[in-house]
């Protein structure tokens, strides 16, 4: 744990040379080898570190969250989101966490959209929020101005679940328009972050922090957004998961909706109309799965689990390039690609596999 929090200090999300080096050393013997400068790489990341090393307390970060009332969420932990599994590299090192809701992550979907949004934007949201807490989903995003408040304050108002993953520290609830709100899911419900107490939100901390909205939720829906809007690079981050993604279609003359319907044409987005919608994208997940278990049973061979991996999710790849890519022969790939066709779980389209989207989950 301590080394968790100490490394959480010391890198930043977006540090990819910190991120290589974790994975290759674990955590804990990263943290130790950068103390001890014990090779070159662990040498550059102590230089660039210096006075980041000689403010490192990770007993002061936590007897700062326990003063929020916060803990310190690590992955294993049962409400650990384990979505965020499938960010590979990029997955957090730990999460800052304060409130008292327990999560259902499989039921759990991330609103997003725009900040300056319309009023038929934040009815739409309001009500998608209130809806959803009637159905008993969790509803993931990030209390920005515009869609992010309204689904929230839609969830809070018929006493549903909310999550509100924020880019900065837990203690700077942040837009400060949007406080009291922020708050009450703090008091109530869950509030999340990468960035330890007392750290204020930067742009690039808003942009990293979509990555994890993506993830620990099972689908994203984008309720209004400009072609520009930060909230298409949330539904990116989704379709490049293969998590479910919706949009909410608008008026064609709306500059807030030209985002939603980009994704419709060209992301292959579901057209979200009301909650039911946005359950049908969950559901699929569960029902394909189950449907699956039940004919052939999970997929349990390493084989073809190392396949699976290895397949892309869009734009398919042929036998041979998914041979070199797992480092087996043409002739295990294709076996092991029999078998994930039979369960459902890999499609081929024009001569190349990928593999299959849940029913509903396009």
């Amino acid at each position: 744990m301590l080394a968790r929090v100490a490394w959480n200090h010391l890198a930043d999300p977006a540090d990819h040379a910190a991120q290589t080096y974790c994975d290759l050393h674990g955590v804990g013997g990263a943290l130790e080898r950068v103390l001890a400068q014990a090779d070159p790489a662990a040498q550059a990341l102590a230089d660039r570190w210096r006075l980041r090393l000689s403010r490192c307390d990770p007993w002061r970060d936590l007897r700062n969250v326990a003063q929020l009332g916060g803990r310190v969420l690590v992955p294993g932990d049962e409400q650990w989101p384990p979505g965020l599994t499938d960010l590979g590299s990029r997955t957090p090192v730990l999460l800052w966490a304060v409130g008292p809701a327990r999560i259902d992550w499989s039921r759990s979907v991330s609103v997003v959209g725009s900040r300056s949004a319309t009023s038929y934007g934040e009815r739409v949201a309001a009500d998608l929020g209130s809806d959803l807490a009637e159905r008993g989903v969790a509803v993931v995003s990030g209390g920005a101005y515009g869609i992010d408040i309204a689904v929230h304050r839609g969830v809070l108002a018929a006493g549903g679940q909310a999550v509100v993953v924020l880019a900065g520290g837990l203690d700077r609830l942040y837009p400060r328009g949007n406080e009291r709100v922020l708050a009450k899911a703090r008091a109530e419900q869950l509030v999340l972050s990468e960035a330890k107490p007392g750290v204020s939100p930067t742009r690039w901390r808003f942009l990293e922090r979509n990555r994890l909205i993506a993830a620990m939720s099972a689908a994203t829906v984008v309720v209004e957004a400009a072609r520009r809007s930060g909230a298409l690079s949330t539904a990116n981050a989704a379709a490049g998961l293969g998590r479910p993604l919706g949009a909410v279609p608008g008026p064609v003359t709306s500059m807030t909706s030209v985002g939603c319907h980009y994704l419709l044409r060209n992301r292959e987005a579901t057209c979200v109309t009301g909650a039911g919608d946005l359950v049908e994208l969950i559901s699929g997940l569960d029902a394909t799965r189950e449907a699956q278990d039940s004919l052939f049973g999970p997929v349990s061979d390493p084989l073809d689990l190392r396949v699976l991996d290895a397949l892309p999710r869009r734009n398919g790849v042929d036998t041979a390039e998914l041979a070199g890519r797992v480092g087996i022969t043409p002739r295990q790939a294709q076996a092991a690609l029999g078998r994930l066709s039979l369960t459902g779980e890999a499609v081929m389209t024009g001569g190349r596999w990928r593999r299959a989207f849940p029913a509903g989950g396009r």
